[in-house]
């Protein structure tokens, strides 16, 4: 268990590599801005969010049916719509709602403007940042969505993470997976802080 987020980050940070400008940091989200922030400053590096949003399933909300970015790409939960019987299709719709309304509104007033993610032309790795990884799915879309960068390296820093994501992301090519703690079963964000700031 760790003090506190800002420890958990700090051993996360001794993890990483020696970064130099051709870095970047990208969060993805939310939880993972301030994550972001402080790796940015402590190697004095440039850092941004890559919107996504969740969609949830029209006869469970509580399920996630698919991912989209804010360059549109969408990943869809294969089993989740297997076992509601929802065809791609059908989500389109939803999909377009969510995108237009949402995404599109929360990322206007994180950049005060309704423009996508860019990435300066120099800049040749990536460190992709969220607070957790539970499934994998959102950084599965996360690394989808940078493949239209000319990016010779990606890593993906998380500070818990469970067991099985690990696998996930071992034999992915020029990608690397840091993390603060790893864990045999996953609860809750909240559970492996003694104390945490608001």
């Amino acid at each position: 268990m760790f003090q506190n987020v800002d420890e958990a980050v700090e051993i996360l940070i001794d993890k990483l590599p020696k970064l130099d400008k051709s870095w970047f940091i990208i969060s993805i989200s939310k939880k993972g801005d301030k994550i972001a922030e402080i790796i940015a400053k402590k190697f004095n590096l440039n850092f941004d969010r890559l919107f996504l949003q969740s969609v949830p399933c029209p006869q469970n909300i509580d399920c996630q049916v698919a991912v989209i970015s804010e360059f549109e790409d969408i990943l869809f939960n294969e089993p989740i719509k297997e076992s509601f019987k929802i065809t791609s299709s059908s989500l389109i719709e939803t999909i377009r709602v969510i995108y237009d309304y949402k995404l599109k509104q929360d990322r206007k007033t994180y950049r005060g403007q309704n423009r996508n993610l860019q990435i300066p032309q120099y800049i040749s790795k990536v460190i992709l940042v969220d607070n957790q990884i539970e499934t994998g799915f959102f950084m599965e879309l996360g690394l989808e969505s940078m493949k239209r960068f000319n990016l010779d390296n990606i890593i993906v820093a998380s500070l818990i993470i469970p067991e099985y994501i690990e696998p996930l992301f071992m034999n992915k090519p020029n990608i690397k997976l840091i993390y603060s703690k790893k864990v045999e079963f996953y609860t809750e964000f909240d559970d492996y802080f003694m104390e945490l700031t608001k």
